[in-house]
């Protein structure tokens, strides 16, 4: 039993930031961000640009580019800032949104500490920028929610913790 069986998977990366038209997927994602007329939309808006981020951040490392995934990285941090800036404005349904973004957060974490080990060793440190960001970012988000929704993801927060943990006791065993 898994407490993230039913999530979906990182989509394929589409364009990536190494390649010229990922200027112009930018340049239409912040059109569409400008049309969001509400906090809802736009945490919505952020949440899909993230997990394209992630998946773009993905491919490259695993091809080793590391530059171009540290830029995927760096976007990502952006629509995860951009998300909790919504969040700050929501008046209604704060709660609700507040849930979906740590849930999403922790789907986050929980896939790029299962992705780890397929990854080329030299490339992993690149995956904990993704922890140690998303780990803050939780945290903050966390404490927005009623102690009561958030003990509710604790069997998440509990397998994203073993994720890492077999993570990092595969690569100190040189895995």
């Amino acid at each position: 039993m898994n407490a993230f069986g039913d999530i979906d998977w990182l989509p394929p990366p589409g364009t990536t930031p190494d390649q010229p038209l990922y200027v112009i997927e930018r340049w239409f994602e912040g059109i569409e961000l400008a049309l969001a007329r509400t906090p809802a939309q736009r945490i919505r808006h952020c949440l899909i640009t993230a997990r394209e981020r992630l998946a773009e951040a993905a491919a490259l490392i695993a091809v080793d580019n590391r530059a171009a995934a540290a830029l995927a990285f760096d976007e990502y941090r952006r629509a995860l800032d951009t998300a909790e800036k919504a969040l700050a404005e929501a008046a209604a349904a704060r709660s609700e949104l507040a849930l979906l973004l740590a849930g999403a957060v922790l789907e986050h974490q929980y896939i790029v500490a299962t992705d780890y080990l397929d990854q080329p060793r030299a490339t992993r440190t690149e995956s904990l920028r993704v922890r140690d960001l998303a780990g803050r970012f939780y945290s903050r988000v966390k404490a927005l929610l009623a102690p009561t929704v958030a003990a509710s993801l604790f069997f998440k927060e509990e397998e994203v913790r073993y994720a890492w943990e077999v993570a990092q006791q595969a690569d100190a065993q040189g895995l």
